[in-house]
């Protein structure tokens, strides 16, 4: 049985917080144990992008402190990395405040550039990935994601950030091979299949609801969380903020094959009825009410691709053209003009790396629904 911690926590700047992410640690691993004198101690936060800290679209810097105190405590070597979805990783690092933290503790900025390929013993839908080397060589992977809502994949957070481990293009390619949610979500799970952190903590103090996850609005969740297990702690964090974790794809994809069981997670520390949010704003998603029907979608989803899958449209009020999205999007097929982008939809693959990246909240997802389904 998988257990995740629950603590609360109201503000980063807490006097307790070390305390309390220790807590959130110690709830579910023994830390002496995990961490020695001279490990090597690999900080995996979310750096997506270079905004500040109170957008609450990347790791506070004070959670990355809090568990980097809590490292030298323990006498681990610290490394911190990852590889951003935009810009430069130091860039970003510096611009989310990160950056002064990591000097704080005299860590080791690893920027995710050297990938490396690993096989993945048990890959449903992949048996090779490229991620970066210090993933590899780590004496202990502690990832630190944040809560928030995703356009793609609905939810995001300890699962999802893991794929940031994959470095530079290779995200970009990730999306190309695996366009549609479901085989992206097939992927996801995966990828953690074959990257294993020792320990997850999600700083969940202000997650972001609604347009996720760059865009999205930053709401008060209060807590830190923490699990050995990505999924237990994504499923655990879901049904806080009142999304049933057997409606987000690589939940149930890693339930099925008994990575996590959805129905028999053990929390520890606050009780989750508690702790729960009223009025999260969700990405709107297809439900799984009833099965014979999600078959039938599925045999017409061809003739009906135009209909069924959201589509990236402009708010053009919102648009700086700055030409971002056309610059991430992995097949190329956003033309910038002076009027703002335009999108190929013909050749579109839906992986919403442009709402995703888009540093001004100017594309959203929309989908044409027909009456008949």
């Amino acid at each position: 049985m998988a257990a995740v911690s629950i603590v609360k926590c109201d503000d980063y700047m807490d006097e307790d917080l070390v305390r309390k992410v220790e807590e959130a640690l110690s709830l579910v691993v023994d830390l002496k144990s995990l961490i020695r004198k001279g490990s090597k101690v690999l900080l995996k936060p979310n750096i997506l992008m270079g905004l500040s800290p109170d957008r609450a679209v990347t790791t506070h810097p004070r959670i990355l402190w809090a568990v980097g105190v809590i490292v030298k405590k323990y006498g681990g070597e610290l490394w911190i990395g990852d590889s951003s979805g935009f810009g430069s990783t130091q860039r970003n690092a510096q611009k989310t405040g990160m950056y002064e933290v990591i000097e704080q503790l005299g860590a080791k900025l690893i920027p995710f550039n050297e990938p490396v390929e690993i096989a993945v013993e048990n890959g449903r839908l992949v048996r090779h990935f490229k991620i970066e080397k210090a993933v590899t060589i780590a004496d202990v992977i502690i990832n630190i994601p944040k809560l928030k809502t995703h356009g793609l994949t609905y939810f995001t957070g300890a699962a999802k950030n893991l794929y940031g481990c994959l470095p530079g293009l290779e995200k970009g390619k990730g999306h190309v091979k695996m366009p549609s949610r479901e085989l992206f979500s097939h992927m996801i799970v995966d990828l953690n299949t074959a990257v294993i952190p020792h320990i997850n903590i999600m700083d969940a103090v202000i997650g972001m609801e609604g347009n996720g996850p760059s865009n999205g609005t930053p709401r008060k969740v209060g807590l830190i969380m923490a699990s050995t297990n990505t999924f237990a702690l994504d499923a655990v964090a879901c049904e806080i903020i009142g999304l049933p974790p057997q409606e987000v794809p690589f939940l149930t994809y890693a339930s099925d094959r008994d990575l996590v069981a959805l129905d028999d997670i053990e929390t520890r520390g606050e009780n989750i009825q508690d702790v729960k949010i009223e009025g999260f704003q969700l990405i709107k998603q297809t439900t799984r009410k009833k099965e014979l029907r999600n078959k039938i979608l599925m045999l017409v989803k061809t003739l009906l691709k135009g209909f069924l899958i959201e589509k990236p449209v402009l708010i053009v009020s919102k648009c700086a053209r700055c030409s971002i999205c056309g610059e991430v999007c992995p097949v190329k097929v956003i033309q910038n003009t002076d009027n703002g982008p335009v999108f190929n939809y013909d050749k579109c693959i839906h992986c919403y790396c442009c709402q995703e990246l888009c540093p001004h909240g100017a594309i959203e997802l929309k989908k044409i629904i027909l009456p008949w389904i």
